[in-house]
Formats: structure tokens, C-alpha cells, sequence
């Protein structure tokens, strides 16, 4: 059976599909509303006092030239375009790079969705994991705190963190 093209034709028509898709897809991405109860949480947390970090990941945020500063912008208008209060944004390029920006934050409390994060922030943090179907193998643990309905994020954060305030005294 012939092929129709050559290896490098094959990569170079995924590159441009991919680009593309990136391309049609990144600026709906951004237009899109954040999940309101989560943004609820965070200005409670902010207005209460408690200092608000924004680790991400996202791809090309550390590059050097254009791409990076269009990424870093970007997350910075989409956060402000929400109303997302924070007072620190660290984006990074990849997961394994933003669980090292978590663990040298010193956070005490992270949110998070991807299973692999939530579990790699709860050996070092308490770390609460919003429920989503790519994620239902997570396990709560002592650490680990798994919120069902995005709804109940703002209660569940507003009783952690007056936990948080009785335990430091």
C-alpha cells in the first residue's frame, strides 16, 4: 500500500491543523466566561484579606518574543475581563513547571481540576479539586478535597478558610 505522503508532509499537515484549530479556537477560549461560582470564591477569598495566586500553565507563556507576550496579556485581560481579583500571576509553560511555582508560592490552599496536579499540590498543600469527568478517579484524603458542584465552591472555600483562621489562631 502507497502512501499518499511523505513523513515530514504528515508532521507538517498536523502542525498547520493544529495551528489552525489554535488559531480559531484560542480567541473563543478567551471570550468565554469563567465559571461564576469559582470566580465568586476567589473575590470572597480577595475581600476577605487572603493574598490570591494565579498559577497556570499555558503553553508558549514563557517565550521570548511575541507568542509569550500575547499569551501572558491574554490571561492577564481574561482574568480582568471576568473579574478575577488576584495578586500575583505566575504562568508557566508546562504542569511540571507550574507544581514547582505552586510549591515555592507557600500557598496553603490551591484549586485546581487536573487529577495529576490536585494530587501532586495535596503532598505538599491542601489543595481542593473541582469535580470534572476527565478527573472522577481522585480520592479525598486528609489533604485532598474534592468539590462535586461548582456551586458549593464558594462554601467550601469560605469553610476552609475559616478553619484555616481558628487553627493559626
Amino acid at each position: 500500500m502507497a502512501r499518499e505522503h511523505s513523513k515530514e508532509q504528515a508532521l507538517a499537515e498536523g502542525r498547520r491543523l493544529m495551528h489552525d484549530f489554535w488559531n480559531k479556537a484560542y480567541l473563543a477560549y478567551l471570550r468565554a466566561p469563567f465559571i461564576q461560582p469559582v470566580v465568586q470564591a476567589v473575590r470572597e477569598a480577595a475581600d476577605q484579606g487572603h493574598e490570591v495566586h494565579i498559577i497556570s500553565s499555558r503553553r508558549g507563556a514563557k517565550d521570548p518574543g511575541i507568542k509569550g507576550a500575547f499569551v501572558r496579556r491574554s490571561i492577564a485581560w481574561q482574568l480582568k475581563h471576568n473579574g478575577v481579583p488576584y495578586h500575583h500571576l505566575t504562568l508557566c509553560e508546562d504542569d511540571d513547571k507550574k507544581l514547582e511555582a505552586v510549591r515555592a508560592s507557600g500557598v496553603s490552599l490551591f484549586v485546581d481540576d487536573k487529577a495529576h496536579m490536585a494530587e501532586g499540590i495535596a503532598r505538599f498543600a491542601q489543595c481542593i479539586a473541582l469535580s470534572r469527568p476527565y478527573n472522577k478517579q481522585l480520592k479525598q484524603d486528609g489533604r485532598l478535597f474534592i468539590c462535586q458542584n461548582d456551586q458549593a465552591l464558594p462554601d467550601l472555600l469560605a469553610n476552609w478558610l475559616k478553619q484555616d483562621a481558628v487553627e493559626k489562631g
